[in-house]
């Protein structure tokens, strides 16, 4: 008997974990160069990278763009030993807020998610009224 309300409350507990109240983005990757492995969807690392990230801790990964309040677009180029990542932020309603060259896919992700953050706390935060 104990054992079955212990994991009723693990399964709730979970539940609730998953629908975060933070922000939802959704992410998308295009790949490109001459090596074997360049064509490979970097959606996964940018998932992964969200996961280990403190700054991200409140922003949860959807697989449902029209769920998504932001879209985190990368665009990974590999050739040879020269690598670029192009990065595009853009919220629900399409509006581009930053792009970027340059950097790792971790340190982008990093940056993105103080953006995402800052940008989500200025959409929650009450309005008021001028008299």
């Amino acid at each position: 008997m104990k054992r079955a309300t212990l994991l009723s409350v693990l399964v709730l507990t979970a539940c609730a974990a998953a629908q975060s109240s933070g922000p939802h983005v959704y992410l998308e990757s295009a790949s490109h160069g001459g090596n074997f492995n360049a064509a490979r969807d970097q959606t996964i690392e940018l998932t992964k990278d969200f996961q280990k990230e403190k700054e991200c801790s409140e922003i949860a990964v959807t697989t449902r763009q029209d769920k998504a309040d932001y879209t985190l677009t990368l665009n990974h180029i590999e050739h040879g030993f020269a690598r670029d990542n192009q990065i595009r932020l853009a919220n629900a309603e399409g509006d581009v807020l930053f792009t970027k060259e340059g950097g790792s896919i971790a340190k982008n992700v990093k940056w993105a998610c103080s953006i995402i953050m800052s940008d989500h706390e200025k959409q929650s935060a009450p309005t008021t009224a001028n008299k």
